[in-house]
């Protein structure tokens, strides 16, 4: 997380230098959800990081990354009001989570994470 701005960031930016990799992911046990949108155009924390953040994630004890497209057009690309904050897909993106959370339950039922 970036301390100016609360979002996170996996390309250092104009604002901060820190992204997701100085927070020592590696050390991350938990399974951790990584959801992108495709049509985010944040400069730093573009659509196409997500495989490296899974990957520094290695200390997990699963990573799953789930892309979702779309979201209303904002006037600024980092802004919440745009596709950056999922912005007119929200229903689509709890569902996935929600699909996420469900799926670890029974993993867990089953003996599993």
């Amino acid at each position: 997380m970036t301390a100016n701005t609360g979002e996170t960031a996996s390309v250092p930016g104009r604002l901060s230098r820190m992204t997701v990799f100085d927070a020592d992911p590696a050390a991350v046990r938990p399974p951790v959800l990584i959801v992108a949108n495709r049509d985010d155009r944040c400069p730093v924390a573009p659509p196409g990081q997500p495989p490296a953040i899974a990957r520094a994630l290695d200390g997990a004890s699963s990573v799953t990354v789930r892309m979702v497209a779309g979201g209303t057009a904002g006037d600024w690309p980092c802004g919440s009001l745009g596709p950056h904050g999922y912005l007119g897909i929200e229903g689509r993106v709890e569902t996935v989570i929600a699909g996420w959370i469900g799926a670890l339950h029974l993993e867990k039922e089953k003996g599993g994470a």
